[in-house]
């Protein structure tokens, strides 16, 4: 295995060139550029999506082209793609590199424009890396801690809204990385549990499945994956402000999203979350949603 992209991949990929798309051309990843002028570098101004691609195939990737619609539709940004021919574009990635495994991400920004003023046509890019599961089955859990800072409020930015605006959240996951923990949990300005940096957060009580109210957090697909999972399984799912003594003394808790797929958190802030070790709840999500990656159907795009 060798380095490449920041993570460890192996030495057939990290000899390969990848191929991307970028405004309506498929070139190497080397030729992959945007202008210095675009607003997404310039101000952060742009929606984007991050997608896993499974067995050759794009998990829900109609529901996350769905979720790039709204945000660009809230920002007033134009994708100049119908949703079809978006999803043509993300399943012809696949191809062309040959990824059976990987995440893809969509980006779409209003284009150039040093003023706040733009010009010529929106931007977008298609583009990857091929990763397997950030955390093996069998892992033992992740370690969160409280982060000094708050998430930006829906008075500010609707958190709704998957935009390239992740300054935030990036100093979220600084902090907890520099105090050797794996993430961040991140409160609200109202002191309520968010979400981690980049990821949904539930927590488990009587076997009840408890998560943040969908007003102060992004609306997770891989979230609502799991109120889907857990309603199958007879598991009632509440959304409601949660407190860090909710977590505390929670029973089990986990983290959601298209990178972290469902990945068990057993301690927080020094406290051991249960026994410490993953819940029968979490372990039996994490099973069905394996189970469901791989799995073709509706919520699975076949590309290879």
């Amino acid at each position: 295995m060798v380095k490449k992209w920041g993570i460890e991949v192996s030495e057939e990929w990290a000899e390969r060139e990848l191929i991307f798309y970028v405004n309506g051309e498929w070139v190497p990843e080397s030729q992959a550029t945007i202008s210095v002028l675009d607003q997404g570098l310039l101000y952060g101004f742009g929606v984007f999506e991050g997608i896993r691609i499974y067995g050759g195939g794009i998990f829900k990737l109609n529901e996350h082209i769905d979720r790039l619609y709204r945000s660009a539709q809230s920002a007033q940004i134009n994708i100049p793609l119908t949703k079809a021919d978006l999803a043509e574009i993300c399943r012809e990635f696949v191809v062309r590199n040959n990824m059976k495994e990987g995440h893809l991400r969509i980006i779409v920004t209003p284009g150039k424009g040093y003023t706040w003023d733009t010009f010529g046509s929106p931007t977008t890019a298609v583009f990857g890396i091929p990763i397997g599961r950030m955390f093996e089955s069998g892992h033992e859990g992740i370690r969160l801690k409280t982060s000094s800072l708050r998430r930006t409020p829906p008075e500010c930015l609707d958190p709704r809204m998957k935009t390239l605006n992740y300054f935030n959240n990036k100093l979220h996951k600084m902090e907890a990385l520099a105090a050797g923990v794996d993430d961040a949990i991140v409160l609200d300005m109202r002191g309520f549990v968010s979400e981690l940096s980049g990821a949904n957060f539930f927590i488990t009580k009587d076997k009840t499945l408890l998560t943040s109210r969908k007003q102060f957090i992004l609306e997770g697909v891989t979230r609502a994956t799991v109120f889907e999972l857990a309603k199958k399984e007879g598991f009632q799912v509440i959304e409601e402000d949660l407190t860090l003594y909710d977590v505390y003394t929670a029973d089990e808790a986990f983290t959601c999203g298209s990178g972290y797929e469902i990945t068990p958190v057993v301690e927080v802030d020094g406290r051991k979350i249960g026994d410490g070790k993953p819940g029968p709840i979490t372990s039996k999500l994490q099973k069905l949603y394996v189970e469901l990656t791989h799995t073709e159907g509706p919520w699975f795009t076949k590309a290879l």
